[in-house]
């Protein structure tokens, strides 16, 4: 049902304002902004629930980290559009609450080499078994799931980058 008004929402914004436009193209424009409009609805979700249990910076980082990675793995696919709200507001949520929990427990300086642990092991198994092969998102071109892992370990050493 939310889908459905954010479908007819998007459809009536790119019909008032690119008029002119192709049928395929206005269709086109219309996804995206489905896109970008769920996008922002479930950000928004996770940093107000988040905001409420204190862990906003974890829990973004968790959502911020994991759709990055939804470019190279295909990513996880609800079977509903509140479905896929729900799961990630409760999920970053979640992960939010156990970073906070781990590093009230372990500490600081152990949590961030678990965190690099984890990090590390995550990057091999991507790097390995990414892009996902499902079939709503089959990716057949072996050129193009090469240029997606060449482009993830590109992403993976800029990051890391950072903090060393």
């Amino acid at each position: 049902m939310l889908k459905l008004k954010l479908e007819e929402v998007s459809e009536t914004i790119i019909d008032k304002f690119f008029a002119e436009s192709s049928e395929e193209e206005r269709e086109v424009m219309a996804f995206g902004l489905l896109a970008l409009l769920s996008t922002f609805i479930g950000y928004s979700l996770i940093i107000i629930f988040s905001f409420l249990f204190g862990v906003t910076l974890f829990s973004l980082t968790a959502a911020i980290s994991f759709s990055l990675l939804r470019i190279y793995s295909g990513g996880v696919h609800s079977s509903t559009f509140k479905g896929c709200i729900l799961s990630s507001v409760i999920s970053f949520v979640l992960i939010g609450l156990l970073a906070d929990y781990l590093i009230s427990i372990i500490g600081l300086e152990y949590s961030t080499i678990f965190f690099w642990f984890v990090f590390l092991l995550s990057s091999l198994i991507i790097y390995f078994y990414a892009p996902a092969q499902v079939e709503e998102n089959l990716i057949k071109s072996e050129l193009k799931r090469y240029k997606l892992r060449i482009l993830f370990v590109y992403c993976i050493i800029h990051f890391t980058s950072f903090f060393i």
